[in-house]
């Protein structure tokens, strides 16, 4: 009891100096009622201790029922501040909450910003990249065209001059081919005359032998030195006799020297022609 009463003292000290306030009144009342009793009235002292029993419990009734209302009245003033309190808990979380919330958005919103901001930046950039890229392209383009214009303009021109070249060697060449005809047909006839002045001196050498025939023809194949000097003589496929065909040889031996070419590009040590007397 003496714990729960000390309990009581701290716990509402207020409500207990009230309580011994009131002890102290009421005692003071008692001790003023005494002292004020009219003589007269003192053989009546028995019943005194009675009527102060029952004051002292009707106060102590009263004290307790006050003491009550104390802790009622200081319980719902604790209730009204925890709760309080409480509300002010909750608004300053709600605030902290609203704060943080605001925190969070004006970050998410910074955020963001700061993504399209860096977002923004990368499309210039690769905007950037792509006309440097498109540009470089097109100046690639550009320089490959003029490279192979150029390339085509030299080639036309090299197969321009290739082709003039080529028509300039063939009629270098058909003219040449054609002198070379002329010279050859030209050396021929010389050679052909040549030859048949050779014949006419070997003709006019001939002696016609005994027994010799009309159309008796002899091959002469004859081996000669610049100047017409006979080195050899061969007579063969000869159609006459054998006197003909000494009287061919003899005759060509009787011709040295043996006209010369017209030209000496035209002179061959070996040369060949058939001997036909003339006169059959």
């Amino acid at each position: 009891m003496q714990h729960g009463l000390l309990h009581e003292l701290r716990a509402h000290p207020l409500a207990f100096g009230l309580a011994v306030a009131l002890h102290l009144l009421v005692i003071g009342l008692l001790v003023l009622r005494l002292g004020s009793t009219p003589p007269a009235l003192a053989p009546a002292a028995p019943e005194k201790p009675v009527r102060i029993v029952q004051a002292r419990a009707v106060d102590a009734h009263q004290f307790d029922a006050a003491i009550e209302r104390h802790r009622q009245a200081e319980r719902r003033k604790a209730e009204r501040r925890r709760q309080a309190e409480l509300q002010k808990r909750r608004a300053a979380e709600r605030k902290r909450k609203e704060a943080e919330a605001r925190k969070r958005r004006v970050a998410e919103q910074k955020r963001k910003a700061e993504a399209r901001k860096r977002k923004l930046a990368e499309e210039k950039r690769r905007a950037a990249e792509a006309r440097k890229r498109r540009e470089a392209e097109r100046k690639a383009r550009e320089q490959a065209e003029r490279e192979a214009e150029r390339r085509r303009l030299a080639e036309a021109m090299a197969a321009e001059e290739a082709e003039l070249k080529r028509q300039e060697a063939e009629a270098e060449a058909r003219r040449r081919a054609e002198a070379e005809r002329a010279r050859q047909s030209r050396l021929a006839a010389q050679r052909a005359d040549w030859v048949a002045r050779i014949r006419a001196r070997v003709q006019a050498s001939w002696r016609r032998p005994p027994g010799s025939r009309p159309g008796d023809v002899a091959h002469v194949y004859i081996t000669q030195a610049p100047g017409g000097i006979i080195m050899a003589v061969r007579v063969a496929s000869c159609s006459g006799s054998a006197a003909f065909c000494k009287s061919v040889e003899a005759a060509v031996l009787r011709a040295e020297p043996l006209p010369p070419p017209p030209d000496p590009a035209l002179f061959e040590r070996e040369l060949h022609f058939i001997f036909a007397p003339l006169g059959g």
